[in-house]
């Protein structure tokens, strides 16, 4: 599989083996946690780029900042489903089950995993200067399909905003 693969590519993969979005009643399945290293695929700052994730399914992306004085922000809105986004400097498959690495996320942090967690059609993480993880290099993104969900990402920067 390409780390560019097209997401009608990965709806017919899913689809060729019998995957099925599950009730939302239901919980996630056990292996939830289970850190199945996928593709990570480049974006480009100010690119929109479109995804598709099945539900408690991800996709990973990587934007790098070059700027210790830049703000980041990474938005994805949903044309369908909802999704959760955890971002990381210290991990290229940042989830919640490793916490420690995630210094961005858009779920409540204190809540467990269980299908409470909806996910959201739109969803922004902001990374500022002075967060901790904040650097120069690499950010990780991983787009969560708390549903089934047809999406696009962009992430863009610009000059950080100073909190007095």
């Amino acid at each position: 599989m390409s780390a560019f693969e097209q997401p009608a590519a990965v709806l017919s993969r899913a689809a060729a083996h019998g995957r099925r979005a599950l009730a939302p009643s239901r919980s996630p399945p056990k292996d939830e946690h289970d850190h199945t290293r996928g593709p990570v695929s480049a974006l480009s700052l100010g690119v929109q780029q479109a995804g598709v994730v099945g539900q408690w399914e991800r996709a990973f992306y990587a934007v790098e900042v070059a700027d210790t004085q830049s703000e980041l922000v990474c938005r994805v809105v949903c044309s369908s489903g909802k999704v959760l986004l955890f971002m990381s400097t210290d991990t290229a498959y940042p989830s919640r089950a490793r916490a420690d690495l995630v210094h961005w996320r858009s779920d409540d942090a204190i809540s467990p995993v269980s299908s409470v967690d909806e996910g959201k059609a739109d969803v922004s993480l902001r990374a500022r200067p002075d967060d901790k993880g904040f650097k120069v290099g690499a950010f990780y993104l991983s787009v969560y399909g708390a549903q089934a969900a047809a999406y696009t990402v962009t992430c863009s920067v610009s000059e950080a905003t100073r909190v007095p």
